[in-house]
């Protein structure tokens, strides 16, 4: 049976605004590490052969604000790794790979292969949870990493992209983009980097509802499918 389980929001060492996105297009020094995964390498995570990017990090033995600060001061963003079938322990990464790697994201959360050393397991596929920020720097202040497994149903939130001109449109209405990021319930080897809705055939006072979004193979959501994604509404004066 597969195993399912719903995102934790963690606050340690500090309080912030979580923000995460999807990785594409990154740097060569980055991509160099992306590695591909196999279903049957399950002692390190990998499945498919989905691609994610490896990035390393460090098992961190101490904890508390003190330490945390001063792991900032150094470059260093304190981290936790958890899941519905391991310990919850901290780990620390580099302040700006990881923002390499964030800085080329689309969704709300995305899939990286962990190499933790000291740890138990050397290498861990986890999903980035949250992402906080100092709200006056724009530092990061902590990253949280949910361990998934392959046989896991993960619930994630991936952004709705508007395609298309829409006839509505061309015609003076104006287009309203409600729903911007869908709720997805999928194994992790086929969580998308997006789901593109096509409002080419919308006229004035016309709308898209998720029912009639087209999702990938192996995806579901739990939304309403009557709720509105997007609507041409009549020309405002």
């Amino acid at each position: 049976m597969l195993g399912d389980f719903s995102f934790q929001w963690s606050r340690e060492n500090g309080a912030g605004s979580g923000e995460v996105f999807f990785f594409r297009d990154l740097p060569t020094h980055l991509t160099n590490s992306i590695i591909q995964a196999d279903t049957s390498s399950t002692s390190t995570g990998t499945i498919g052969m989905a691609t994610y990017l490896s990035i390393k990090a460090q098992k961190r033995e101490s904890s508390g604000t003190s330490t945390a600060k001063k792991l900032r001061r150094q470059g260093i963003v304190p981290a936790v790794v958890y899941g519905s079938k391991q310990d919850n322990y901290g780990i620390q990464v580099d302040a700006r790979e990881f923002g390499e790697v964030l800085r080329h994201q689309t969704s709300i959360n995305f899939l990286l292969n962990l190499e933790i050393e000291g740890a138990r397991e050397a290498k861990k596929l986890a999903m980035v949870q949250a992402v906080q920020r100092d709200p006056l720097s724009g530092a990061f202040v902590h990253i949280d990493f949910h361990a998934v497994k392959a046989d896991e149903v993960i619930h994630a939130h991936i952004p709705v992209e508007l395609i298309g001109d829409s006839a509505g449109v061309k015609l003076g209405g104006v287009m309203d983009h409600l729903i911007h990021s869908l709720e997805i319930h999928c194994l992790p080897s086929d969580l998308p980097e997006r789901i593109e809705a096509d409002v080419t055939s919308l006229e004035i006072g016309n709308s898209l509802h998720i029912r009639d979004l087209i999702l990938p193979k192996g995806v579901t959501t739990p939304m309403d499918g009557g709720v509105v994604v997007a609507l041409v509404a009549e020309p405002r004066a």
